[in-house]
């Protein structure tokens, strides 16, 4: 299944199962007397293994010691640590944020007993990350895309950004450090907003002039390199480009990068296409073979995302580099992602916003290799039966309606399969090309297991529609006749957020929301977002759910916040679904380790664990002037 990536872009790296044991929470303090112990077998100072808590959920406790990350478990049916790498922002990135959430989704769906499916011992061997570079998507990697005509005819004074697919494939074929001589032309197209000229061959770009950092100070061609790569890697994918964000297709990667780019190893592997484990071995090997992995999912609202896997450790973890400059590169559970969302719990809505759907892969080599690839499956598309399908809310235009689907392997072999939803006129003839997709999940399944999914769907058309389903594009199940209706009335009206302090570190927030409107439900997002200081330009650390009230209902929410600084004034955004609807900022109480320090004329800095230290020069998050300072 081919969908559009428009990608928020991160690096990471995802692990694997080994044993779950009876069901118990991990409590705070010995998830963080775990994590003191992981850090210092991993190497770091003594004076950094103070780890501050980020953020907590049902599933884990995400720790940031100095310039490190662990994101440890809060529950023992999963592993101790689920994920380790490197730290240098002050807020968590939404993508990451997204898959974070994905491990909360898991454990409604683990068994409760002591008695747990184990799986075989990692056998592999570790690969330390073969990448070295750290990108993100605009200047100076976006310097030669282009700038983009605005309705008003006016054009824009930035250029659009490069996208993750060309910024993920750059970096791949930067690892190289070819010469690549375009072979063919790269076809140019116009849109309204822009207009993309043909490259003729001979074009050549050095990636050996390409850097694995930009910083400010490069020259003039290195620049030039990594933008152009970027721009023509955009190209050959027909990138669809924007300011904000730009999307394109990952199997159209497939044929410029033989044609024009002149590779000789390039193979595509969508998971729908192959038994789990062998398309798990088959990217194990090009990691092991020193080969960095192409690798992309969509997330349930049909956004995506692409990065690369570029090594693994000696738990089988996957590293993957997101493209989000740098941060969070480390070791992530992979199989984790797989898992679906734990579905018919209606409280945990919001969640499931990983990329764990349509994941798809391209081996890449300059030089013709010989690699015996995994046999694909003879998928006929009907292994998975939809024994069921429940819509929970009246399907309304542009707002949220929930759907549970009910599905079942058929098949005596383990499968992966997406289930992308969209909606038809009941005249439409040319069912995939007249579609409109309102969502799209995905399952892993045993042979006969059964599964609910709950998928979160957004309608764009009125009227009588069908509502349908297809697993790859080829083969569709009609699944119901519904009407959308106009009802976009709702009239949510948000309480003044109640603030308590349970600890020194932690605020917990109160809200209230009644939805005025008696005619219309709603079904929208509510995001609390909490900043440091004032400055609501910056992004903070993000909770979201969602909003499904009927007319006249009203509903108590509570979020809490945890591992802010005793003494830091903060500011609290309500969102919803992106507009700012409440706001207020408060400090945090102070307490004897860390005091607030205002001194004329010179600088006090604490360590997060509230000891006094000099100016720092070691990389970390301090605290200046009651300030929290990232020192890179």
């Amino acid at each position: 299944m081919h969908l559009l990536l428009r990608c928020v872009c991160f690096s990471v790296l995802l692990l694997c199962f080994a044993f779950v044991a009876s069901a118990q929470s991990v409590s705070e303090d010995e998830a963080r007397a775990r994590v003191a112990s992981y850090f210092k077998q991993s190497g770091q100072r003594k004076a950094a293994v103070h780890p501050l808590t980020l953020r907590t959920s049902p599933a884990s406790y995400l720790f940031v010691a100095g310039n490190k990350f662990v994101l440890a478990a809060a529950d023992d049916r999963l592993p101790e640590v689920l994920a380790y790498g490197t730290y240098k922002a002050r807020v968590i990135p939404p993508a990451l944020s997204t898959l974070l959430q994905q491990y909360d989704h898991l454990l409604p769906l683990l068994p409760i007993d002591a008695h747990h499916r184990s799986v075989p011992a990692f056998s592999g061997r570790v690969v330390l990350p073969l990448l070295s570079s750290i990108r993100s998507q605009g200047h100076p990697y976006n310097s030669a895309c282009p700038f983009f005509l605005n309705a008003d005819s006016v054009l824009s004074s930035e250029r659009c950004v490069v996208g993750c697919v060309a910024t993920a494939l750059e970096q791949i074929l930067t690892y190289y450090q070819r010469v690549y001589t375009l072979q063919d032309t790269l076809k140019g197209w116009t849109t309204k907003n822009y207009q993309i000229p043909d490259i003729n061959p001979g074009a050549t770009v050095d990636s050996r002039l390409i850097l694995s950092h930009y910083t400010g100070a490069e020259s003039a061609a290195s620049i030039d390199a990594v933008a152009r790569l970027s721009y023509y890697l955009g190209q050959a994918v027909h990138m669809n480009w924007g300011l904000r964000e730009s999307g394109a297709n990952t199997y159209r990667a497939l044929e410029p990068l033989q044609r024009v780019f002149g590779l000789k190893y390039v193979h595509y592997l969508d998971s729908y296409k192959y038994d789990p484990s062998a398309w798990v071995a088959a990217i194990r090997n090009e990691v092991e073979s020193g080969r960095p992995v192409y690798c992309a999912g969509n997330v349930q609202h049909l956004g995506g995302h692409a990065f690369v896997l570029d090594g693994q450790d000696k738990a089988g973890n996957f590293h993957v580099n997101w493209g989000y400059g740098g941060d969070y590169d480390g070791y992530f559970n992979f199989d984790i992602l797989y898992f679906p969302e734990p579905l018919g719990q209606e409280t945990e809505v919001g969640k499931g916003e990983g990329f764990f759907a349509n994941r798809e892969v391209l081996f890449l080599h300059p030089d013709n290799l010989s690699v015996e690839l995994p046999d694909t499956l003879q998928r006929t598309g009907t292994e998975i039966a939809i024994d069921s399908v429940h819509i929970l809310d009246a399907p309304t235009r542009d707002i949220y309606t929930r759907i549970r689907l009910f599905v079942r392997n058929t098949a005596t072999y383990p499968l992966t399969t997406p289930f992308a939803l969209f909606t038809n006129l009941p005249s439409d003839t040319d069912t995939l090309r007249q579609a409109d997709y309102v969502g799209i999940t995905s399952a892993t399944l045993q042979p006969g297991e059964a599964k609910t999914l709950l998928l979160h769907a957004r309608f764009r058309q009125l009227g009588q529609r069908i509502l349908r389903l297809t697993p790859d594009d080829r083969h569709i199940f009609s699944l119901d006749t519904l009407t959308v209706v106009a009802g976009s009335g709702a009239q949510l009206i948000f309480s003044e957020p109640q603030l308590a302090f349970p600890s020194d570190s932690v605020v917990r927030i109160m809200l209230s929301v009644e939805n005025a409107a008696n005619s219309y439900r709603s079904g929208q997002s509510l995001v609390y977002e909490i900043i440091p200081g004032l400055d609501v330009s910056v992004q903070g650390t993000r909770h979201p759910k969602y909003i499904y009230l009927n007319g006249g209902e009203s509903m108590r929410d509570t979020v809490q916040f945890t591992a802010l600084v005793p003494g830091q004034t903060y500011t609290l955004l309500v969102r919803s679904p992106w507009k700012v609807v409440r706001q207020v900022s408060f400090t945090l109480p102070a307490t004897t380790a860390v005091r607030s320090a205002e001194v004329v004329g010179r600088e006090v800095w604490h360590r997060l664990d509230g000891l006094r230290v000099a100016r720092p020069s070691e990389p970390g998050i301090y605290l200046r002037n009651s300030k929290k300072i990232i020192v890179r």
